[in-house]
């Protein structure tokens, strides 16, 4: 992503050497992209021309299934009661950094605070690498590590977004593959760590 969007649209409390760090590992380079999980599965979904069928997409799924949007490929649905509460912003690259690094800087408080806030390169090599976990299975020691979050309008994180424990309502069936996004540990970080100087220890 260019450097002068991630200075403009991402959350201020993470590095632009973070911000980077975390596409690369989570996002999607494309704005358009809608990943969903029904259970352990990834479903094959048809790529969305516009944000028209983007949107579509996300709104057919919310709720029954675990669906990711945008470059940052943040949760669907967070602040959202209805399916019809969502919208194109998702898909706008600036707004979906701006909530999506986030949502991501809030993990990696979790996971930092959780560490004590050690200090230290490795440290924040683990914190980061927990933390990208952590936003992919979106649990971190068993808890929610989206649940109560606020997005950028301050509304609840509630509905829309699939609890993994809630029974389980099966999402419209489309073809599965592997799941390249497996549980495991999750993570995060303290304030403004910057993790750039990790490149040096790969």
């Amino acid at each position: 992503m260019d450097a002068s969007l991630i200075a403009q649209c991402a959350d201020p409390t993470l590095t632009p050497a973070v911000v980077e760090r975390f596409l690369a590992a989570a996002g999607s380079a494309d704005p358009l992209a809608v990943t969903v999980m029904s259970g352990d599965r990834l479903l094959v979904l048809p790529k969305p021309a516009d944000t028209g069928q983007a949107i579509s997409l996300v709104r057919q799924y919310a709720g029954h299934a675990v669906v990711r949007v945008g470059v940052t490929q943040m949760p669907a649905g967070l602040g959202a009661r209805q399916v019809e509460e969502i919208d194109a912003d998702l898909f706008d690259p600036c707004q979906n950094l701006k909530r999506g690094s986030g949502l991501f800087s809030h993990v990696m408080r979790v996971v930092a605070d959780w560490y004590g806030n050690p200090q230290g390169r490795e440290a924040s090599r683990l914190i980061f690498e927990d933390a990208v976990l952590s936003w992919k299975s979106g649990y971190f020691e068993g808890s929610k590590v989206f649940e109560g979050v606020k997005t950028a309008e301050q509304a609840p994180a509630r509905t829309l977004v699939r609890d993994e424990d809630a029974s389980r309502q099966p999402a419209p069936a489309l073809s599965p593959t592997d799941d390249p996004m497996r549980e495991g540990d999750i993570g995060g970080a303290v304030m403004r760590v910057d993790l750039s100087r990790l490149d040096e220890r790969r």
